[in-house]
């Protein structure tokens, strides 16, 4: 009997018939992982702020979060980094150790396009576009779910790549889909100065079609943001459907896996300020993630949540107050078992030598190596479970620390190395 084999069998005992390779994450039916996807790229520099670089508001004059101190300043964590003030709400599980971050992170391949950067996070195979399964689905597969039964739950409008594939998936709808179009959000002086240049002079004719050609720029970039969102819920659907999901895998304990997903991150226009995007955004975010902990009362000290987007935003802000599609992003974890209270990873700063193609924040750890430790280390997942999770995939452990070992599987792991020392 192997390792893997002794795991499910001290755990399982009979409960229920497991093929040999689907049996590790079952050795601790306590551990639960949820997945938040924040859909259209969240700007990293606005959730961790990097107050102390001196580049940070040269590239930012209107969209930059104030240092820790000023009205409407983020938070100061480190000394180096600062929390988004609409944000404030997680501040006590940074505080208890239980909420962390890992800057330049994501999918290591260059997308800029919404769609395809999504489908290379979901299916945990960048580049393969004949993949048909998500990553999260192959997940759920090495938990070992007694027959008719779920290991992964999923609260959405309609059903992710990511959690699509061979294994049983519980799909909960909810939420709502009513974005704001970006050609709404026109600057208030448009409207006086509308009322001030009549239409028949060459400075009005001027005006006039700047505001034309400028609508027209904010209807393409409202098409590309409406793709971005995937049809997922807005935003403000998070609380509510946090407080469902905490609601179902505390009441159903075979439901190991959780997933959310929420669209509008795609802040190209509007995205700085006391009453900007980003700070009506965040604290829907912030206060989603509060209702998740929350809810999950006494199963969140046993919960990794991972909150990731398809990637980071431009480092410079552009000419309608937001940031372009970029490159680098974040990762955000909260949870019991999250080694909490630090950033983890590296952020080399916002020199132009440092960004990515002078532009853009580089990917310096890969998505999948996140990932991986929250798999062996909490969900005690074997390298063969991993391997199929993420297929020709080798880990660096770069970020291996990022969780705790899970204690009750690793009493488990020792008690079988005792008896493997004394059977004749």
């Amino acid at each position: 009997m192997n390792r893997r084999e002794c795991l499910a069998f001290l755990a399982g005992c009979g409960a229920a018939t497991l093929l040999p390779h689907q049996a590790v994450a079952s050795g601790n039916t306590a551990a639960r992982f949820i997945v938040v996807f924040l859909r259209g790229g969240v700007d990293a520099l606005s959730v961790l702020v990097p107050y102390t670089d001196p580049w940070y508001p040269v590239y930012r004059p209107t969209t930059s979060v104030p240092p820790p101190g000023s009205r409407h300043g983020g938070i100061d964590l480190d000394g180096t980094f600062a929390l988004h003030p609409a944000l404030a709400g997680l501040r006590r599980f940074w505080d208890a150790g239980q909420f962390a971050f890992i800057p330049c992170a994501g999918i290591p391949i260059l997308e800029n396009n919404h769609q395809k950067a999504q489908r290379n996070l979901e299916t945990g195979m960048p580049g393969n576009v004949n993949v048909k399964d998500g990553w999260l689905n192959r997940c759920a597969a090495e938990l070992g779910t007694p027959k008719g039964k779920y290991g992964l739950i999923a609260l959405s409008r309609s059903t992710p790549f990511i959690v699509r594939g061979r294994e049983r998936v519980r799909v909960l709808g909810g939420g709502s889909s009513r974005y704001d179009r970006p050609e709404t959000r026109l600057p208030r002086a448009y409207w006086a100065l509308d009322r001030v240049y009549p239409r028949h002079d060459d400075l009005a004719t001027a005006y006039h079609q700047g505001v034309v050609d400028r609508k027209r720029r904010l209807r393409h970039i409202g098409r590309e943001m409406a793709a971005a969102n995937d049809s997922a819920p807005t935003i403000d659907s998070f609380k509510e459907l946090a407080v469902r999901l905490a609601k179902e895998m505390t009441k159903h304990p075979e439901y190991r896996i959780g997933f959310l997903h929420f669209g509008g991150f795609d802040t190209h226009i509007d995205q700085g300020g006391k009453d900007g995007l980003m700070q009506r955004q965040l604290a829907a975010t912030g206060e989603g993630l509060v209702a998740l902990a929350n809810g999950l009362g006494g199963l969140f000290e046993q919960t990794v949540v991972v909150v990731v987007s398809e990637f980071g935003r431009s480092a410079r802000e552009n000419d309608l107050g937001g940031t372009g599609n970029g490159h680098g992003g974040l990762v955000w974890l909260l949870g019991g078992p999250v080694v909490g209270g630090r950033v983890f990873g590296r952020f080399p700063g916002l020199a132009a030598e440092y960004l990515f193609e002078n532009r853009d924040l580089p990917v310096l750890t890969d998505l999948r190596d996140v990932i991986v430790p929250i798999l062996t280390r909490h969900m005690m997942f074997d390298a063969h479970a991993v391997a199929t999770v993420f297929p020709g995939f080798t880990s660096s452990n770069d970020v291996e620390g990022i969780v705790k070992v899970n204690q009750e599987s690793k009493k488990m792991e020792q008690g079988i190395t005792h008896k493997k020392q004394v059977s004749p």
